[in-house]
């Protein structure tokens, strides 16, 4: 009886050990030559003031990122976190550079919003589109320190370590949750 309880036991440790021994070990340093938020605001306002775009946003200190709403929208209400939405969003540096875009699928929304925030892509998803109707359109400006730091990060293109980062948003459809 010992011998067959031993036996499997045995190949279960085995098994752990080859797994545990194919696992990487994270030995990445932390960053530290990130900005502090402090840094952000002050480069997002001068880069605001130079475009003549004060006036047009908002910093939320909740969230820590700068918004403008563009067009609110015609529809009557507004998505939460249960509803279907589809969109389309864009991410920008500063200087312009396009790094990201994308839309979800057209036609009737599929997907609840909290499900998009849950992917933390794009960044600020349900933030944005809960300020905004069907049609609506809304830009966030993200702080480094809020986004990715003093890390680089790459989708479509390259977002060096330290960017604030645009977001610009629109609301293509919503409809309740049906699940």
């Amino acid at each position: 009886m010992k011998k067959k309880f031993l036996v499997p036991l045995f190949a279960v440790a085995a098994a752990v050990v080859t797994l545990a021994s194919c696992m990487k070990s994270n030995q990445s340093t932390a960053c530290t030559n990130g900005l502090t938020l402090t840094q952000d605001k002050a480069a997002i306002d001068s880069f605001l003031r130079n475009n003549g775009q004060s006036a047009q946003y908002q910093f939320d200190d909740q969230a820590s990122a700068y918004y403008a709403i563009l067009n609110p929208g015609s529809g009557a209400n507004k998505p939460t976190a249960d509803s279907l939405v589809s969109f389309h969003f864009e991410t920008r540096l500063l200087n312009g550079t396009l790094v990201d875009s994308g839309s979800t699928q057209a036609g009737t929304p599929a997907y609840k919003l909290s499900q998009y925030a849950s992917y933390g892509r794009p960044l600020g998803v349900q933030y944005a589109l809960a300020m905004i109707t069907k049609g609506g359109s809304v830009s966030l400006i993200v702080p480094s320190s809020v986004a990715y730091g003093c890390n680089t990060v790459t989708f479509a293109n390259p977002i060096p370590a330290n960017s604030q980062l645009i977001y610009n948003f629109q609301l293509l459809d919503m409809a309740p949750s049906s699940y």
